[in-house]
Parts: C-alpha cells; structure tokens; sequence
C-alpha cells in the first residue's frame, strides 16, 4: 500500500469525517495511483502501510512502502489481533497492522486502505461502518490490455490475474460504491467526494453521479409536462373547432335552452379533449418498455443505448494510459 505519513502526523486540518475508506479493486485497475493522487490532493488522509512476509524489491523501503517482516513476527501479529486484516498471496503473508488506523481515526483523520477483495471482506467484519469503494476498469477489455501490457508474466500467471479478477468485478454489490477510473484524476477526485461527502445511497452511486441523476430525471419530467401541456392545447383547439363544424347550433340550442354560444362549444371541446387524454394515459400503461423509450428517447439517445446493450457487461473500471505509480500495491504486485 501506499503510504509515507503516521496516524500521527496530522498534515492538513482534518477533513470531512474520520471514517475508514478500503478502496479494493482487480490487479491492473491503478488502485496505487488513484490512492497516491487522493493523497497528493489531500495530505491529510491517513493511508496505512501494510505488514509482509516477503523480501523488499529493488527500491522499496521499509516502512515507507511496507513493513517487512519474518514469518514468525507475522504470525505473533496475526495470532495477538494486531492486524486489521490478513490474507497469504504467493506463499507470503500480508496485513493491515490495527493500532496505527484506529489511531488515525481517533484523532479526526480520515483513514484509506488498498487491500484486494479478501481483506476488504475482513474490514467489513470488523468495522461495519467503514466505506468500501471498489475500483473498476471501464471495460474488461481495457483491463485485459493493461495486465497484458506489463509483460512481466507468463500467460499461465496472466490467466490465474484474469481469473481473479473476474471475480473481484463480480463482487461489485458487496462494495458501498463503485468508481470507474478511466481518469486517474477523475478517478481520485470521485474517491474524494464519497470520502468527504456523504454516505453512498443504496445503489452505491458518489454524489456527482447522484446529482447528475436528480437533474436527468428533473429534464425528463419537465420535457414531458411541457410536450404533454402543448398537445392537449392543441387537442382542445382542434376539438373546438371540429365540434363548430359538425355540432348545428340548433341541436346543441336545444340542449342547453337556448341559442349557444363559443362558451358552450369550449365546453364540448374541454370534456372531449380531457376524455381523449385520460384514456390516452390509461393506454399507455399497457405499452411495452421499448415503446416507451422510444417515444421518450431523441434518434441518438436511442442509438447510444443500442450500441450500448450490444457490448460487453463486462464490469466497468480500470486503469487509463495514465499508469499506475511506482507505488506497489500488495495486489498487484503479488500472485492472486
């Protein structure tokens, strides 16, 4: 994980709510530089830095990139509770040492983990009310491109990444929110806004995709009221008119006793017109929801969502050309 500060250093003022944030996401996604970016931006998030069993690489340095220890510390941590969360990747043990978040969370600072779907699991269990953001490619095929592209491993590897991450995007409901980082910058700035803001609503969306709803939603109904607001005024003027072209003044003069008046034309036209859009409503309940979207939607916005249906499901969310840092983060870096 990516972190060169202590739950101590308080940096900036706090901000927002001293929450735990685990952001957790496939190998190649670009969780190391959406979390470096969040912090760049906001030094004040507290980023914890995990416990290992294995051998630093070429320029890691311990206690800036990881705490590197032996199998036997490991497992005293392991044993006495000292660690948020642990899981084994590649014959080598990996954690969230306990004492430096809670730390970070008592004194106001929001904290923010990198851990895979494992360990996100494991932070749920023991601190419900922490936030999980999953971050996904924009496509499985940008994914794919991305671990392909390293070139560091050989395809059986390559298949057991691809294979993992799967199920990692498949797990996207267990996750309070999903972000898509086809952005780095956009990516982090999203992350920031749940970790600041408020709590996701159910469908997990962050508020700028919530607000970008609310305003769809409020253009959808006024376009509609407006077009339904002019067709029935052009009904009532075409039923006025018709009912002045086959209603004889005598015939109506009868009824309403004596000569009528464009009042009473007006009147026919009305009940006409009201009759015709009530019954229209009713009708339209019984349309299917293609019909209804193409009555709603404009050409375009009928072609996008075509195109749109015809693609890959695959979950959304990876790494753009910005890169993931140099930052290792534990998986990406390990066998999954």
């Amino acid at each position: 994980m990516t972190s060169v500060g202590t739950a101590e250093e308080p940096g900036r003022a706090a901000i927002g709510r001293s929450r735990l944030t685990v952001v957790s996401g496939p190998s190649g996604v670009g969780k190391s530089s959406v979390v470096a970016e969040a912090r760049r931006r906001r030094p004040a998030i507290f980023a914890s830095v995990s416990v290992t069993t294995r051998p630093p690489r070429a320029g890691e340095r311990d206690g800036e990139h990881y705490h590197f220890v032996d199998r036997e510390t490991f497992a005293e941590m392991v044993s006495s509770g000292q660690l948020l969360e642990h899981a084994e990747y590649a014959g080598n043990g990996y954690g969230t040492p306990e004492a430096p978040v809670r730390r970070a969370l008592e004194a106001g600072r929001p904290a923010l983990l990198e851990i895979e779907l494992q360990g996100a699991r494991q932070i749920r269990a023991a601190m419900p009310d922490s936030l999980l953001v999953l971050l996904a490619p924009p496509s499985w095929e940008a994914l794919v491109d991305r671990l392909s592209g390293r070139g560091t491993e050989d395809p059986a590897v390559l298949a057991r990444r691809l294979r993992t991450a799967r199920t990692e995007l498949e797990a996207a409901a267990e996750f309070d929110a999903t972000v898509v980082n086809d952005d780095v910058q956009r990516a982090a700035g999203d992350l920031l806004a749940l970790m600041v803001g408020d709590r996701p609503n159910a469908a997990g969306r962050p508020p700028a995709e919530r607000d970008q709803a609310v305003l769809f939603n409020a253009s959808t109904v006024l376009t509609l009221a407006i077009g339904v607001g002019f067709m029935y005024v052009g009904l009532l003027v075409v039923n006025f008119l018709v009912c002045n072209l086959i209603i004889a003044g005598t015939v109506l003069g009868q009824y309403v006793g004596g000569a009528p008046g464009l009042f009473h034309y007006a009147n026919i036209a009305w009940l006409v017109t009201s009759a015709a859009t009530i019954a229209g409503a009713v009708g339209s309940g019984f349309e299917t929801e293609e019909s209804v979207r193409q009555a709603a939607y404009s050409y375009h916005e009928q072609e996008r969502r075509s195109a749109l249906s015809e693609s890959e499901p695959d979950p959304e969310d990876s790494e753009t050309g910005n890169g993931e840092t140099s930052n290792p983060a534990r998986d990406q870096q390990c066998e999954q």
